[in-house]
């Protein structure tokens, strides 16, 4: 799989010189964490997909639509289409001002929102309680590279939000809570702040586990092959059951594929020995958004309809787990 590793980086630079990208337009600030750096990942590989490994949890006879109207104008909300100060949520004030949008957001829907502020960032909490007084995690980042980040990792995060409209009047037999974590780019601070809040709270035996959204906004093969990343965890085989199974429910042509890498908030929870999954583009299949952590990371060259079936899924997938 070395190979497809030497092909990935290659069709990387291909596109990157198609867009008028250079090496400037990169931020090398934590190269240790950047995902087209993880070879191991793309050694890891598998194209044969999630279900040779993995049993669906259960069946739902009729999957719940996402608003995609809402995602897509609150992507170009997050992402700075309407306000210069989001067009940059790598400096604190673009990370308030996306913390504020949030809060709005959820707020609107009727979840109790919450902050926890850590010393150098911010995270914040949306949450909506269920019947057994334990919680489903469901996160995404929202600082970037001092870009728009319009898939890295504003498409993670608004698809909180379109699952959290799809969830608000429904009966939940667990608890959900929304995470937007601070400074991930920055070496998964946030995340890791909070894994270790839930330990130090006592609130790790209520968590369920964490299903991480991550760059949802990128397929130029147009095979509909997607990331759900376990590394083969026994603890997490249940949360990449439940995407298998919304596959299948939704019937939307999307393919799981599989890979390893701790390179996200989803190892935040695995250092602590919770259950966490990382839902992502095939990017370690060699289909990665050319403008990862550069300039042009923005709505205008995301894949949109892309975006929208990973959101749906990924919202009934955290459906199958949550609700009754």
């Amino acid at each position: 799989m070395i190979a497809s590793s030497r092909l990935s980086a290659l069709a990387f630079t291909v596109l990157a010189a198609f867009f008028g990208m250079t090496s400037a337009d990169a931020d090398p600030g934590h190269p240790h964490l950047l995902w087209s750096n993880d070879h191991a990942a793309y050694r890891s590989y598998d194209p044969r997909g999630a279900d040779r490994f993995f049993r669906p949890t259960r069946r739902t006879a009729r999957p719940l639509r996402i608003d995609d109207d809402y995602l897509v104008e609150s992507l170009k909300t997050l992402s700075g289409e309407h306000d210069r100060v989001l067009a940059n949520r790598g400096s604190q004030a673009g990370r308030a001002a996306a913390r504020d949008f949030l809060r709005k957001e959820f707020e609107g829907m009727g979840y109790t929102v919450s902050e926890q502020a850590y010393g150098s960032g911010t995270n914040l909490i949306a949450e909506k309680s269920g019947k057994s007084g334990k919680f489903l995690v469901m996160s995404a980042h929202y600082d970037s590279m001092s870009n728009k980040g319009a898939d890295d990792d504003g498409s993670g995060v608004i698809s909180l939000l379109g699952t959290a409209r799809m969830l608000r009047e429904v009966t939940l037999k667990h608890g959900i809570r929304f995470v937007a974590f601070d400074e991930e780019e920055r070496g998964l601070v946030g995340s890791q702040a909070y894994a270790k809040m839930l330990v130090k709270k006592g609130e790790k035996p209520i968590i369920l586990g964490d299903v991480e959204m991550e760059m949802l906004g990128w397929n130029a093969r147009k095979d509909g092959k997607f990331h759900v990343i376990s590394c083969k965890r026994a603890d997490s085989d249940f949360l990449v059951g439940a995407f298998v199974q919304a596959v299948r429910n939704l019937g939307n042509g999307l393919q799981i594929t599989e890979a390893c890498t701790d390179r996200s908030d989803h190892a935040s929870f695995w250092d602590q020995g919770m259950p966490a999954v990382v839902s992502s583009q095939n990017f370690f299949g060699g289909d990665s958004n050319p403008c990862y952590h550069r300039a042009c990371d923005d709505v205008a060259h995301m894949h949109l309809d892309f975006f929208l079936k990973l959101a749906e899924t990924a919202a009934n997938a955290v459906r199958l787990i949550v609700a009754e």
